[in-house]
């Protein structure tokens, strides 16, 4: 075969190649045009027992949007306005939608971790590391240490500076704690008083201690220590104080 047939050979290869192609990619876009919802398919990664959201709310959550999409074509579905949605909603931390080549509609999620309760005398709602905040669900309550009292956040989502920074501050105390396996799971509660004081209470202690303000954390972590191991096992049988104040430097007050 001399050079001029060989080069004519290959460009045939090379149309016919393209044309296989073109022929592939217009019968695909013509299936997709026609592809309908066959169904709906969740993926939640908190585990079962421990959801905010179950997969008939989720589902639910899409019909409220966009009705009944089984049967609807998938030509048109903004999927990208429905993620959108769904991480707007408060417990979702990052969702994620596709639809396969059979129809289905998959919907990933990731939800908020609750990281604590707060509590006020009318409304309750979690919040995750990050101080974001969520409701609570009917179906499931984390064991997560309480905030409670005269919180100087409002019940709405959306915090001003002063609210951010407390939140701030307050989760950080509290990650001192949790992050820390000595005290892990040991601050069960932590109540802040009509001047904003805060004081906190550990499980299998009946004393409350006195913060103050959520500054210094490991300066009063070590002067509760210091009581727990020093102060305490010296009072007689029975005896125990109701508070145990840490909040000034070189002290602490029992009384």
């Amino acid at each position: 075969m001399n050079n001029a047939l060989k080069y004519i050979v290959g460009i045939l290869i090379a149309v016919l190649s393209l044309a296989c192609i073109t022929f592939a990619l217009a019968g695909g876009a013509h299936q997709k045009k026609d592809l309908v919802f066959t169904g709906i398919a969740i993926e939640n990664d908190s585990p079962q027992g421990r959801r905010f959201l179950e997969d008939e709310e989720l589902i639910a959550l899409v019909k409220q949007r966009s009705g009944n999409i089984v049967g609807r074509k998938v030509a048109g579905f903004d999927i990208y306005a429905l993620e959108k949605d769904l991480d707007n909603t408060s417990c979702i931390l990052k969702s994620q939608v596709y639809v396969d080549n059979e129809g289905v509609l998959h919907i990933q999620v990731s939800e908020r971790k609750p990281f604590v309760r707060l509590q006020t005398a009318n409304s309750a709602y979690y919040a995750d590391r990050e101080g974001k905040l969520f409701p609570l669900q009917s179906h499931y309550s984390a064991w997560v240490p309480v905030v409670e009292g005269k919180l100087p956040i409002g019940s709405g989502h959306a915090m001003g500076k002063a609210e951010q920074d407390w939140m701030k501050s307050m989760i950080a105390w509290v990650a001192a704690f949790q992050d820390n396996s000595k005290w892990k799971n040991r601050c069960t509660q932590i109540h802040i008083d009509k001047d904003g004081r805060a004081s906190l209470v550990l499980d299998g202690y009946s004393e409350r201690f006195i913060l103050g303000d959520f500054n210094e954390v490991e300066k009063k972590q070590r002067k509760i220590e210091q009581y727990i191991s020093l102060i305490r096992p010296q009072l007689a049988e029975g005896k125990t104080y109701k508070s145990v104040n840490v909040r000034f430097n070189g002290q602490i007050i029992c009384q």
